[in-house]
């Protein structure tokens, strides 16, 4: 991931062709890849997201850039990305483009507020949506950058509450990476020297 401003120049004059580097062809591909870390950094604004929507006029094109507005590293592009992911506008395929930019590792701190949204929506999903639907966001959703007891704690009620069998299990198998995210975190740290 680029953070440092250097690497974030260089991306924004790959973006834009002011510089290039020998053998690397800056295809629309990689155009979508640079836009999303730049958006994740909230180094790029949405003029410029839509621009190259525009201008790539596929529907990979118009998913990628779902994606990169709600990477956007904001209250407001998270609050608008939850919208777009809970009011059944859309197709699923968009959901999931918007649940790529939504989930990040490297946003914790906006992830966060939507655990307890999360608990509330996934009964919902269930109850309301397709089956292909709720599987895929009960999964897409699961808030894995959140690896803390907190989120197990927290999640694991749904398991008390009237679910069908492939939603217990797509939570099992999330609260079960979770878990074993904060065993490697405590063996990581045990082994660190002193």
């Amino acid at each position: 991931m680029a953070t440092a401003a250097s690497d974030i120049r260089l991306l924004n004059r790959l973006l834009d062709g002011s510089r290039s580097v020998p053998e690397l062809t800056i295809d629309t591909s990689l155009q979508w890849s640079i836009l999303e870390t730049l958006a994740a950094q909230g180094q790029v604004k949405e003029a410029v997201i839509l621009a190259h929507r525009a201008s790539d006029g596929t529907d990979i094109g118009m998913r990628k850039a779902l994606t990169c507005l709600s990477s956007t590293p904001t209250a407001a592009a998270n609050a608008g990305a939850w919208e777009k992911l809970t009011t059944g506008g859309g197709s699923l395929q968009d959901k999931l483009a918007v649940a790529a930019g939504f989930v990040r590792f490297d946003q914790k701190q906006l992830l966060s507020p939507y655990l307890p949204r999360y608990v509330e929506l996934v009964p919902s999903l269930w109850k309301n949506g397709t089956p292909e639907e709720a599987r895929t966001l009960t999964s897409a959703l699961y808030p894995l950058p959140l690896v803390s007891p907190s989120t197990v704690r927290v999640v694991s009620a749904l398991l008390n509450i009237p679910l069908p069998e492939s939603a217990r299990k797509i939570l099992l198998d999330s609260m079960d990476a979770t878990s074993r995210a904060l065993r490697a975190r405590e063996v990581g740290a045990v082994e660190k020297p002193q």
